[in-house]
């Protein structure tokens, strides 16, 4: 990596999270596991360190089954507590935006920011069940036909709904 006035240029996190093609031979040829995650490739990005999740064997955990695993990673965040280090916080980066050199991690505790982002930003929306080969456009006036209905307003006048509650009330007074 050339350096350019002292610095070197930002690689995306996931070509730093990805092992050289040598140490994936070589990995994939080992019979002993890694021990711990500081055995595996760390990512820096603004003095932040992220480790990739799928690389991570966590007994009992679930994996990711949203549809935007598709269109980004899963990171840990590599936190530094009393001179150890721990996993902290998951994330999800967009492949788009780190593939431009953008920075936007979006905790995973909840996928519908990173889902507005891919929708708001990227125009990628999620697949349709039934037609799982091609990506739905969803337009303005779809969105809208998704949202709950409306209740119709009802064919009682005003004036008599006013009466009526009228009546309600004094009766609840003389009670």
């Amino acid at each position: 990596m050339a350096m350019i006035f002292g610095f070197a240029p930002r690689t995306s996190i996931e070509t730093q999270l990805t092992p050289p093609a040598n140490d994936a031979a070589d990995a994939s040829n080992s019979s002993e596991p890694r021990q711990t995650f500081n055995d595996l490739p760390i990512a820096k990005i603004k003095g932040r360190r992220f480790v990739s999740d799928q690389l991570l064997s966590r007994k009992g955990c679930r994996p990711w089954f949203s549809w935007i695993k598709d269109h980004g990673l899963f990171v840990r965040e590599v936190v530094t507590v009393n001179e150890v280090n721990q996993l902290g916080d998951a994330f999800w980066i967009c492949r788009r935006c780190d593939q431009h050199m953008l920075f936007s991690p979006y905790k995973a505790e909840a996928t519908s920011p990173a889902g507005k982002h891919l929708a708001k930003d990227n125009h990628i929306y999620p697949q349709n069940e039934s037609n799982s080969s091609k990506v739905v456009s969803m337009t303005a006036s779809s969105l809208r036909s998704s949202k709950r209905l409306r209740s119709s307003p009802s064919m009682i006048p005003k004036s008599k709904t006013r009466k009526a509650q009228e009546l309600a009330l004094c009766e609840n007074r003389r009670v």
